[in-house]
Formats: structure tokens, sequence, C-alpha cells
């Protein structure tokens, strides 16, 4: 039992303890917290259990710092006339009531003291001395409590006077600050002149850009010609092709000559006769277009020599009007020098005005520095003289205040008076090089423009006339020149170009190429049998064409096959190849496209 009476006492004393320590914290956070602790009774006095007063709280809220968001003042409120150091409130004591909860434990513990009492006598000492221990704790806290709550309010206060005056300094900066926007508006206003001017000098520099276009006219008009004798040797490309094609077809006669030695007679006239009219029809019109590209060389290298000659003079034109234009060049470039020199001074005027300004921000920054020093010494004396006299610090805050007062009051006269002698030497001098800017811009851009005028009148009127002598001569050539193409390319249409065959002496498939649709196909049966009489075999192409072997023979060589030849349209992609003993399989085509 007297082991349960000490664990009570014990848990009691801990609670006590940790409501001083939860205070020491709320200390430390600056929550403005007092406790005041009642002195408990012991038992011996009043003759029941000791009763316990828990410490009321007073919480002062203290007011966040505003810092954030601040917004800038009127003009006429950068300065406001709000005392610097108030007076720190005093601050009330209020009781506050045990919880049910603490009764509750209260009573158990007077009902287990009661006992403990009455069965041990010495658990009464015991508890006695207990309690008056407790006693004195308490009351060393609740003085140790009341020191740290009344330091705690007055840096409350002083945290808050330092916030104040930091929002008058911030002011401070936001009209500075505005104050240089104004001279960053003006500087602004010379770059917008200065822009002017060079748009100015860029008509003037697009009319010469222009003129530069007319010449690529006269250029393009030449590479056109140019094109044109191309496209002459593409036609005598053509005139090659159709030679080789010729050869060509020479040479796929005499390979046919060579590979079917006994055709018929009657196969060999009717293919001769298509020969030799095609070749008869291919030099007819060979010498139709060799007299024909001769005449047009000749006519085209006619022009080309006069073109040639009236070039020579327009190109001497053109080198005087660039003469002219470099000389135009030249004046204007003076008028840029004499523009940037004048942009020079406006910007060195605007420098000076700008260091003046940075240095004025200076000496109110020092000054500003020089009154934060002033109040931290003031704040610093004010803490360590808390303990001696209340009013002492109030009177060392009161005077902070006064010079503080007085000393942003001269800065801002001095910030003033100086801005006002800036800005006026900023004026005068911007009015000065704007007028003769203004002046120096009217007359040369007036030269400019009549001189532009006069260039771009001789330069459309030059290449109005090169237009009209380029289309007479270029129209009739390029109709000639397409007349001739048209007429190549629907004879190519026609015959075909690239004339190409496959040959088959086994069984095979062929592929049919992408850019041909009709073929002329040769076919010859297999040879007979020598000393036998089996027949050779049958060639055939596909379905389209197909040929007998020849007969065997027992008294010697067998005979070779039948031939056949025609022209056939495939449709297939791939077609069967048969090919007997001996016998052959030609396939022969032209591209067209």
């Amino acid at each position: 039992m007297q082991e349960t009476t000490q664990d009570s006492i014990q848990t009691e004393a801990n609670a006590q303890s940790e409501v001083i320590a939860d205070s020491s914290l709320e200390i430390e956070q600056v929550q403005g917290t007092q406790d005041t602790t009642d002195s408990t009774q012991s038992p011996e006095q009043s003759g029941d259990s000791p009763q316990e007063n828990t410490p009321p709280t007073q919480e002062n809220t203290t007011p966040q710092s505003q810092d954030e968001n601040i917004e800038p003042p009127e003009p006429e409120t950068i300065f406001p006339n709000e005392p610097l150091a108030p007076l720190p409130p005093q601050i009330p004591q209020v009781d506050t009531p045990l919880d049910k909860e603490s009764n509750a434990k209260l009573e158990a513990f007077l009902q287990e003291l009661h006992i403990a009492i009455e069965t041990n006598e010495s658990v009464l000492s015991n508890t006695h001395f207990s309690l008056q221990g407790i006693a004195q704790l308490l009351e060393v806290s609740k003085d140790i409590w009341e020191f740290y709550s009344y330091q705690c309010a007055n840096l409350k206060l002083n945290n808050e006077q330092f916030n104040l005056l930091k929002e008058t300094f911030n002011t401070i900066s936001v009209y500075i600050s505005n104050t240089l926007k104004e001279l960053y508006t003006i500087h602004n206003t010379s770059l917008n002149i200065f822009k002017s001017t060079e748009a100015l000098l860029d008509e003037a520099k697009n009319g010469i850009d222009s003129i530069n276009g007319d010449i690529e006219i006269a250029k393009e008009t030449l590479r056109q010609i140019q094109n044109l004798e191309q496209k002459l040797e593409s036609i005598k490309t053509i005139n090659a092709t159709l030679t080789a094609i010729i050869a060509q077809a020479e040479a796929m006669k005499n390979e046919i000559n060579a590979l079917v030695p006994n055709i018929l007679n009657e196969v060999k006239a009717e293919l001769l006769r298509e020969k030799e009219s095609h070749e008869l029809e291919l030099e007819q019109k060979k010498a139709e277009f060799l007299t024909i590209f001769s005449e047009k060389i000749t006519l085209f290298e006619q022009k080309v020599t006069a073109f040639n000659e009236d070039f020579v003079i327009k190109q001497t034109h053109i080198n005087e009007m660039m003469t002219e234009l470099e000389s135009c060049f030249n004046r204007l470039e003076e008028v840029r020098d004499f523009v940037r020199e004048s942009l020079e001074n406006v910007e060195n005027a605007k420098n000076e005005a700008l260091q003046s300004v940075a240095n004025a921000k200076s000496e109110i920054e020092d000054k500003a520095n020089e009154c934060v020093t002033t109040m931290e010494s003031a704040k610093t004396q004010c803490i360590e003289s808390v303990e001696s006299t209340k009013d002492n610090a109030i009177e060392a805050m009161n005077e902070v205040k006064t010079q503080a007062q007085n000393a942003i009051e001269n800065a801002k006269t001095e910030l003033e008076a100086q801005k006002q002698t800036h800005l006026n030497e900023l004026d005068s001098a911007k009015d000065t090089h704007l007028s003769t800017l203004g002046e120096a811009t009217q007359n040369h851009s007036q030269s400019l423009s009549d001189l532009q005028s006069e260039i771009q009148d001789d330069f459309n009127q030059m290449a109005e006339n090169m237009k009209q002598e380029l289309d007479a001569v270029g129209a009739s050539q390029i109709a000639d020149l397409t007349s001739i193409v048209n007429e190549i390319k629907s004879k190519q249409t026609a015959l075909g170009h690239n004339f190409q065959h496959q040959n088959f002496t086994n069984n095979g498939t062929f592929t049919k190429p992408q850019n041909a649709q009709y073929f002329y196909v040769f076919v010859q049966g297999g040879i007979g049998a020598s000393f036998s009489t089996t027949a050779g075999g049958i060639s055939s192409f596909g379905a389209l064409l197909s040929a007998n072997g020849g007969s065997g023979s027992e008294q010697g060589a067998g005979q070779k096959g039948d031939c056949k030849g025609a022209f056939v349209e495939i449709v297939d992609e791939t077609t069967p190849v048969v090919v007997g003993a001996g016998g052959i399989v030609m396939v022969s085509w032209s591209n067209r496209g």
C-alpha cells in the first residue's frame, strides 16, 4: 500500500514537471503564455488532503510578420507618423478551473492517500516532505515563468517595431524603383527615335533590293536561254538514241539470221520487207529531224547573238546605275554616322543621369544602414536594461525613433532635390538632341526619297523594255522548241525506245516488264532425233504462240523444228516458256514513257 502511494506521488510530480516543460516550449515558440501557480498546502496546515492548482495560462497571439505582399503606399504616406516603439500591453492573469478529468484524478489520489495514512504513519511524513519539495519547485518555476513571459512580451514589441521600420525602408525602395522606371521610359523613347531612323534607312535598302531584283530577273532570263541550249543538247542526244536504235535493229536482224538459217523464205522475205520499210522510214525521219535541228540551231544562235549584243548595252547602263547607288550609299553612311553620334551623346547624358541617381541611392542606403545600426544598438541596450527599468528603455526607443525620422526626412529631401536636378538636365539634353536629330533626319529623308524615286523610275523603265524584248524574242523560240519536243514525244510514243530482248534455250518463266505491253515473240520447235523416227519437242510461249518440233530421220540427222513469230499482248505478270531440245524462244520489246 505504501508503494502504491509513493507511485501516485511520483506520478503527480512527473505531471508537474511535464507542465513546466510544456510552458518552456511555449516560451521558445514566442506564444506569450503566462501561468500563475498557487502554493500547495501541506497536510499538517490544512488538515485535509493536499490541493493542487493548475497554473492559469493567458495566450497572446503574436501578429505574423507582414513583410510578404507589401503594397507600395501613396507618395504622401511614404513615411508614416505612427510611433516606432509602443508601450508594452498589460498581460492579465485569468484563473483557469480544473477540468473534470483532473478533478477525478485528484479525488482518487485523496482516497488512496487517506487509506495509506490510516494504515501507515510514515506515509504522512513522506508525503509532507514531498509536497513541500514540489511547492518549492513550483515557486521557482513561477518566478522563471514570469521572467520569461516579460522578456517575450518585450521581444514581441521590438519585433513589431523592427517590422514597421522595415516596411518604411521597403517603401523608400519602391519609390526609388519607380524613379528608375521613369528614367528607363525616357531611354526607351530615345531608342524609338533611333529605330525610326533605322526604319528610314531600311526603306532605302528595300529600294536597292528591288533594283537588285530587276537584275535577278535579267539573270533569270539568261538562265532560261541556257536551259534552251540544254534542251537542244537533249534533242541531239535523242538523235543519237535513234541512230543507236537503228544499229540495234540491224544487230537484231543479224542475230535472227544467224539463229534461224532455215526459216521459210516467205517469212524471211516478209521480215526483210518490213525491215527495209522501217529502215527507210527511220532514215526519212532522221533526215527530217536533222534538217529541222540544223535550222532551229542556226536561228537560235542568231537570236542568242542579238541578245548578247543588247545585253552588253543594258549591262553598261546597269553599271552606271550601280555607281550612282554606291554614291547614294556613301551619303547614307554619312547620315548614319551623324545619327549614331547624336545617339551616343544622348546615351552619355543618360549614363551621367543614371550615375547621379545611383550615387544618390548609395548615399540613401548608407544613411539607412546607419539608421539600422543605430536601431540595433538601441535595441541591444533596451534588452540589457529591461531588468533595471522599463522607463529608460521606452525613453531610448523614443530617442531612436526621433533620430530615424529626422534621418529619413533629410534623406528624402536630398533625394528629391537631386532627382529634380538630374531630370531637368536630362530633359534639356534630350530636347536639344531630338531637335537636331529631327532636322537632319527630315533633310536626308527627303533627299533619299527623291533619289529613290528617280532610281526606281529608271529601273522600272529598263525592266519593262528588257521584258518586252525578251518576250518578243523568247516567245517564238519557246513555241518552236515546244513544237519540236511534242513531235519527238509523239514519235517516241509510237515507236518506243530502249529496245530489249530475252532468249530462252531451256524451259523457264518470262516476267513481264512494268513499262511494256506489246511484245514480238519468235518460237522454234526442237530438232528431231538422228537415226530415229522420234520427233523433236514442242516449243511454246505460254498459250500465246507455239511451234512443233522437227521430224526424226532414220537415215541421218533429224530435221529442225517449225518457226513462228508474232506480236502479242501479254496480260499476266509471268508466262511459262517451254523449249524443245535444240529449239529456241526469243522475246523482244521496247520501253514506253
